[in-house]
């Protein structure tokens, strides 16, 4: 069975893998507006297993991706499809792209320990390297995960102090 995804195609930032990734790593303001709605039309619904109803709900598993670096969802967008999705960083360590893998729910291992979610993992380090983010230590990860998201749109990118970060003009860390 072929599984397509056409590009271009928008799905729920509260629902989807790839969705919740940009709703962990964006500025709060950039997401506020679609998750406030999403989370109405959640609200004033049935409830459906995997589908937060509230913003606490939805930030428990905003941390969790944070934590984690990576997002599983099960049959919330497409009945009887899995996706997992990890991050791509640039070298601002800003969020530019997610990379998602599906499946068919029945055979399809979504787990975080699963092989596809480590091979996944792997895959998103190496090009989120490739794209000038600095590799992330778990120390690192756990600290930088615990800080407060930004809220103006005009606010840069937290940067760790943890680890060392690119200096542009000399190419060199500083």
């Amino acid at each position: 069975m072929t599984i397509n995804i056409n590009p271009g195609t928008v799905l729920p930032v509260t629902t989807s893998s790839n969705g919740q990734l940009f709703a962990a790593y964006l500025p709060e303001i950039a997401t506020a507006g679609l998750i406030d709605e999403e989370l109405s039309r959640a609200a004033a619904a049935a409830p459906v297993p995997g589908r937060p109803r509230n913003r606490p709900e939805l930030d428990v598993i905003l941390r969790k991706a944070r934590e984690t670096g990576m997002t599983a969802m099960s049959g919330v967008v497409l009945r009887g499809i899995s996706s997992i999705s990890v991050p791509i960083f640039g070298h601002a360590g800003n969020l530019l792209a997610t990379l998602t893998i599906v499946g068919l729910e029945s055979v399809f291992d979504n787990s975080p320990i699963g092989t596809p979610a480590q091979a996944l993992l792997r895959a998103g380090a190496r090009l989120s390297e490739r794209m000038g983010a600095l590799p992330a230590r778990p120390a690192c990860r756990q600290a930088c995960s615990a800080r407060p998201r930004a809220t103006r749109p005009s606010a840069r990118p937290i940067r760790c102090k943890a680890r060392p970060r690119l200096n542009r003009r000399a190419g060199d860390r500083t």
